[in-house]
Formats: C-alpha cells, structure tokens, sequence
C-alpha cells in the first residue's frame, strides 16, 4: 500500500511519520495538480490537505476518487466544519486539527487498514503483488494475536547436507543435533524478538516483528551465519562442523502459535521455502531485494545481487575467504 499525500506544502506532516517509521509504508508528498494526472490507483490511500483546496473542491474529490481508492483528508486548521458529510460521500479517513497535533501511533494506522473496505476491484482487475495487501506489520508480539494476518520479518533457516546428516548418525544423536540447532535459533535471536516458529524435518521459519526496522535483524542474521564455528564447538563429540543456509524476506502470514500451526497457507512461507530448496546455497545468507533496498550503505556492501528467483530479485551475503 502506497500513501499519496496531496499539499501545496513540501514538507509531510509529522503525524505520517509512524507510516514510513514504523509500517514500513511508502509516502509521497505531491502538488494538488498530481491526483489528475496519476493513471493508476490501485492500492494507493489518498489524504487532501484541506489547505489546498475550497471545500466544493474537497467534496468533489472525494466523491469522484471515494469509489475507487481510499481517500482522507487532513485539516490541521480544522476547515472543514462536518467531516460527516464527506464520509457519506465515500471518505476514509479524517485527521482533524486534534490528532494532527497529538500525532498518530502506528496502532491506529494498523486499526484503521484493518477496517478500510475493498476499493476498485473488478473481476478482471490483475492479482495484486506482494507487500500491496493491507496487512498490517507486527510491531511487538504483545500486539499479535492468533488467527490474524500479519507481516513479518521471515528468516527460513535449514540445516545443510541432510543426507550426509542422517547416514552419518542414528535417530537418537541427530534429535540432539537438531534440538541443540533449535535452541541456539531461540537464543541467539531472542534479543532481537525472533522466535522460532515453525520446524521441519531439518529446518524452519523464524519470525521477526517490525518495531525497529530490517536492519538490526539482517545484522543479526549475519551474526549467525559468522557464528557457525563457535556454535559447533558444543558438538566436538560429534566431530561436525555445522553449516546452514538462510534467506530473509518481508512477508505476511496468518499467525498461529508454535506447535498449532498446522497446515497455514501463504504466499510469502511458500516462496520462502522455494528460495531456501531450489535456490540458496550451503553456508550462505540470502536477502530479497525489498530488504536490501532498507539497508544502510555501510551494511548494503556486505551483500552482492546473486540472480533472481520467480521475479524476486536476490542479494547474498559476501563470505570471508576463509569461513
């Protein structure tokens, strides 16, 4: 979802600002003249600055555009003086005078989405793309309940030379190589509000929440990967030096807890999964293309583009020499 804000002024009110911050969410600020000549609507949310148009002007707007996309207004000077009247025409949203001054959390962004009703689809209208649904981000893990869509940052980590694995040791030894595996995901990622989320076989999905951004988790995630040699001295019995592949992505899913989740159907799992089976390779860290573009300069030049996977352009981390 994108958010097209229509003013005479240059600067985004501060009260979008847990948009872009927190939800990850694009922001463009644009003249009035703008909203004329955009061709296509499809997943934007527009917000008219009062400011910049005559309250004839505003109706028509919203009448006009109601139908087709989500439309708001802000009115930081309080113009309007009914803001009902427009939402019988077709409004989504009113930011007064009051809550442009007290500023707009991202709960409430992520509770008014949740409440936006469908706008210009058509049955021949193309699927929508990944990332345009309105889903919201899940910030912390107080705020996620079970049996709601969330997105989330997702790490799908898989143990590598399976075959090797299990010729190598019986049932009993390979449970404890898996669990120790298992456990170290779990605390090595649990500053960084990671949770182990789903296993199987020899791998599994972790899940990050958003409140901070990608950065600190791709950081992590680096970490994690560098750390394979100290993670294996704990397995000097077993004379195994642990290697494991990794892909993060940004993707939504409906989130249930650990051990009831079933059969859940997404999307993003299903191409996570893809990515980690017929693409990643042993010992390397895989970045979509959505993520990289969030990372800092300093960071981004730890990554170089490996190729695309079903239209999803991917970036790998560069390795030592020696790893």
């Amino acid at each position: 979802m994108e958010i097209l804000f229509l003013s005479k002024t240059p600067k985004l009110p501060s009260c979008f600002k847990e948009l872009d911050t927190k939800l990850h969410l694009p922001l463009t600020i644009s003249p009035p003249s703008t909203l004329t000549s955009k061709k296509a609507l499809n997943q934007v949310m527009i917000y008219l600055d009062a400011a910049a148009f005559s309250l004839q002007k505003l109706k028509e707007l919203v009448k006009t555009y109601g139908s087709k996309t989500w439309v708001g207004i802000y009115d930081a000077k309080g113009f309007v003086l009914d803001p009902s009247l427009f939402f019988l025409q077709g409004l989504s949203d009113y930011l007064g005078p009051q809550q442009v001054k007290l500023g707009l959390k991202a709960k409430r962004w992520q509770e008014l989405f949740k409440l936006l009703p469908p706008r210009g689809k058509t049955k021949d209208a193309p699927p929508k793309s990944q990332g345009q649904e309105l889903t919201p981000a899940a910030l912390d893990w107080h705020d996620v309940q079970p049996g709601h869509e969330y997105s989330f940052g997702m790490l799908a980590v898989e143990l590598d030379g399976a075959k090797d694995l299990q010729a190598r040791f019986d049932n009993q030894h390979l449970k404890q190589i898996i669990s120790y595996f298992q456990n170290a995901l779990d605390q090595f990622f649990a500053p960084f509000k990671g949770r182990l989320w789903i296993w199987k076989d020899f791998g599994g999905i972790v899940l990050f929440p958003l409140s901070k951004g990608i950065q600190p988790v791709v950081a992590s995630c680096i970490r994690f990967l560098l750390w394979r040699r100290i993670l294996s001295v704990d397995l000097a019995q077993f004379k195994l030096l642990l290697s494991y592949r990794l892909v993060l992505l940004k993707g939504k899913t409906v989130y249930q807890e650990r051990g009831k989740t079933g059969r859940i159907i997404s999307d993003s799992i299903n191409l996570l999964s893809h990515i980690l089976g017929n693409f990643a390779k042993a010992g390397n860290f895989y970045l979509a293309a959505e993520l990289f573009e969030e990372l800092s300069p300093a960071l981004a030049e730890c990554f170089a583009p490996s190729g695309e996977y079903e239209d999803q352009k991917i970036y790998r981390l560069r390795l030592p020499a020696k790893f």
